[in-house]
């Protein structure tokens, strides 16, 4: 039965690092209500929707209150009537109201607030949260990406490189996930502090802003960490990098300058630098490995590194015709979904789904100025995008975002088969080589892998899976950092197996999710 939308009211409410962003509540006829905030980034791509923002003096500039009279004004009158819950329809309307391709002349902030607070409306009218209402037919929670070092524009540039993420391959359940990365915080912040590192301070997403040597000391600092917190690297943990390389590239020489070491490459030497570090190190995932529009640099990372998830963020900046553009030229191999960078929950949609049809990984992000509202990972849970980057385990805008995982791990009642992925076929890869020089190949995939019985046979019981293993329980407070023994968790046969088997229930390249249907 229609219900059409009614009223919006908004609001200029402040994100996580203090700036002004715009919320509001869509109301429905029949009384059903929806509330959205939205986030808005720091590291951001030139391709992207763009946010309104007031100008002068109040807040720096950053004020809102022009994009929230758009709200109340423009945009309503453009939607009201349409029923609540045929998305595509309140969000083309959205799109022709503002009549810009990147939403600049209202505000894809306003656009975006009204996109998701009508998704919120539309599953408080059928009685069922966000995730059972955008998605149909068995539902995966993601594998998280949380991180743990930051540099770049989320940490005043202490690091070149922005950020420096942990993947918990070898977590069989959400809760061991996050209790897993939790310890690798934990873990490194000691280790900074023992090497004299500034370890107190917080980035913009929760992770260390540590002022260090050189880009490769914070992989350092994170191996050391995964052995003081008693974790096997490869088997229980992986490394994932947000290079950003957008932030460092200077079109007009075609170089790439790392300050913080005085260097300045051309792509193919930062290519080769990342093949380096993937041989001495556990990396599953590189985001943004060249800049935005270097796209010869692009399929030069793609040859060199096709075994490692190459996720594209400000390259693709969530945007349909890039990422066709880029699955065309066979660049990158995932892509980094963001919802404010194209204006509409339809089109970020749009987005996983050529995405999913292409073989290609797909990554539901936060941003670094965030909010407590947590439906980006019902999206991640509804969408089946297989992975989800929020950032790190401590600062509330963060952990929200874990709330829809943790809840609907306990509804899972079905098992699935593994399908292939990039970042098991790295993490068997890594395991399997004898040397480093073997692992600095970083071979491309191979199209035919299929997961071998033996691993299809370790999944747990999914009426098990809000628990830890039996077979592999956590401890239940974390391992003392200051302790130098290695993991009271041997690497069996089963335990390497499990850490493959986070597949989703498609054929498309994603990290190991758990699967889960109401």
């Amino acid at each position: 039965m229609s219900d059409p939308i009614e009223t919006i009211t908004a609001f200029e409410a402040l994100d996580s690092r203090g700036r002004p962003t715009v919320g509001c509540t869509v109301v429905t006829r029949g009384g059903a209500r929806g509330r959205a905030i939205v986030p808005s980034g720091a590291s951001t791509g030139s391709h992207e929707a763009r946010e309104l923002r007031d100008g002068g003096e109040r807040y720096g500039g950053y004020g809102v209150r022009r994009a929230v009279a758009n709200v109340e004004g423009e945009l309503l009158r453009a939607v009201r009537g349409i029923d609540v819950t045929d998305q595509e329809a309140v969000d083309r309307a959205l799109r022709k109201a503002d009549g810009t391709q990147d939403g600049g002349r209202l505000g894809a902030n306003a656009i975006l607030a009204i996109s998701v607070a009508t998704a919120q409306a539309a599953a408080a009218g059928r009685g069922l949260p966000l995730y059972a209402a955008v998605g149909d037919g068995p539902r995966t929670l993601p594998m998280p990406m949380i991180n743990i070092i930051s540099g770049g524009a989320h940490a005043a540039r202490a690091l070149d490189v922005q950020d420096f993420l942990v993947v918990p391959v070898g977590a069989t359940t959400f809760a061991e996930a996050i209790e897993t990365v939790a310890r690798v915080r934990a873990a490194t912040g000691e280790v900074l502090r023992d090497r004299g590192a500034t370890w107190a301070l917080v980035a913009d997403e929760g992770g260390y802003g540590p002022q260090l040597s050189s880009n490769r000391e914070a992989l350092e600092v994170l191996s050391v960490a995964f052995e003081r917190a008693g974790l096997i690297p490869g088997d229980d943990i992986a490394i994932a990098i947000d290079v950003a390389a957008t932030q460092f590239h200077s079109p007009s020489e075609g170089t790439y300058v790392w300050e913080t070491e005085n260097r300045r490459m051309q792509a193919d030497e930062l290519v080769e630098e990342l093949a380096a570090w993937s041989a001495d190190f556990p990396i599953v995932s590189i985001e943004d490995a060249l800049a935005e529009d270097d796209w010869d640099g692009w399929r030069t990372a793609t040859d060199r590194l096709g075994g490692i998830q190459l996720l594209g963020d400000d390259l693709f900046v969530t945007s349909p015709d890039r990422l066709r553009r880029g699955i065309d030229d066979a660049v990158a191999n995932a892509v980094l979904v963001k919802p404010n960078q194209i204006g509409t929950l339809s089109e970020a949609r749009e987005v996983v789904e050529i995405a999913h049809v292409a073989g290609y990984a797909t990554v539901l992000s936060a941003r670094s100025g965030e909010t407590e509202d947590h439906w980006l990972a019902d999206l991640a849970i509804g969408w089946n995008t297989g992975q989800l980057k929020i950032g790190s385990t401590m600062r509330s805008e963060r952990t929200a975002k874990m709330e829809p995982s943790a809840r609907d791990r306990a509804r899972t009642r079905r098992r699935h088969r593994a399908g292939p992925s990039k970042i098991r076929e790295r993490v068997l890869t890594w395991r399997q080589s004898s040397s480093r020089t073997s692992r600095g190949r970083v071979p491309r995939s191979r199209p035919n892998w299929r997961t071998p019985p033996a691993m299809r046979s370790s999944w747990r019981s999914p009426t098990n899976i809000c628990s830890l293993s039996p077979r592999r329980r956590m401890p239940s407070s974390p391992v003392s950092v200051a302790s130098p023994r290695r993991s009271s968790m041997p690497p069996s046969a089963a335990s390497r197996s499990r850490a493959t088997g986070w597949a989703s229930t498609t054929s498309m390249s994603t990290a190991r999710p758990i699967s889960a249907s109401s």
